[in-house]
């Protein structure tokens, strides 16, 4: 599966190279699944978010600074089709930053 292989190639690279991409220590989470889209009244909980790989400032492991959900495919210069980028992609992202609090993504 191309996806997963994709996933765990940037999760490895990642943790490889945190300090010198993102200049301080990071601490990454792949396939973090610790929040739900929705939970009622009665803490009953329904749609776990599962990002690819969430990132945490070691100083701050109370909220993420990054979270990136791997996609493998091509995109394209269309604008008119959305570069190739499926809308349920797109509302899948805005979960996972809105939930999380995180500012990007």
């Amino acid at each position: 599966n191309m996806d997963y292989l994709f996933e765990e190639f940037i999760g490895i690279i990642l943790k490889k190279h945190c300090d010198e991409i993102f200049n301080n220590e990071c601490i990454i989470h792949l396939q973090h699944g610790e929040l739900y889209l929705l939970t009622d009244e009665n803490n009953n909980k329904t749609f776990r978010l599962k990002p690819d790989i969430v990132v945490y400032n070691s100083n701050n492991t109370n909220k993420p600074f990054l979270i990136i959900d791997t996609k493998y495919k091509n995109l394209t210069d269309d604008k008119t089709k959305n570069y190739n980028i499926n809308q349920s992609d797109a509302y899948q992202m805005f979960a996972y930053l809105k939930k999380y609090d995180c500012k990007t993504g």
